[in-house]
């Protein structure tokens, strides 16, 4: 049987966000969400190449590389101008908890990977309730297994 652990952890983080208190649905790779009801949260799979931390192994020996994968999770509210900020960084703070400790996603990126937040970009707009959504990235290191395929 083979094994994708980049897809692996793609769809826990999608249970991950999906679960945070407070978000009423989570997204993989959707653009638009306008007419989405919120607070929701979005999921991009994000680029992948190999960890900083490690030169990349030789394949034909069957060796492992390991690769750090850069999804990003986009957190949509609406909220008054003067709360939107701390109510995306109030979510902001659940979802760095839920995906840095979250005991499922670690065990896929097994003893030699790890998960690291990498920071966020936060947007809004303007109106008399404001939309905003801050982009979390992070960082997701995991082995590449020949074996595996």
């Amino acid at each position: 049987m083979s094994r994708d652990r980049r897809e692996e952890i793609l769809a826990r983080l999608l249970v991950i966000i999906d679960g945070v208190d407070g978000i009423r649905k989570g997204y993989r790779n959707l653009d638009d969400i306008a007419g989405i009801i919120r607070p929701c949260a979005r999921m991009f799979d994000g680029a992948e190449g190999p960890s900083e931390n490690v030169t990349p192994g030789d394949h034909r020996g069957g060796g492992a590389h390991i690769m750090t994968m850069r999804p990003s999770v986009g957190i949509a509210m609406s909220a008054t101008p003067e709360k939107i900020g701390t109510d995306l960084n109030t979510m902001r703070l659940k979802f760095i908890k839920a995906v840095t400790t979250d005991a499922a996603l670690l065990g896929i990126c097994g003893r030699n990977g790890r998960i690291r937040y990498e920071g966020c970009e936060p947007e809004t707009s303007a109106g008399r309730a404001v939309n905003g959504e801050m982009f979390l990235t992070f960082a997701i290191s995991y082995p590449l297994i020949p074996g595996e395929f």
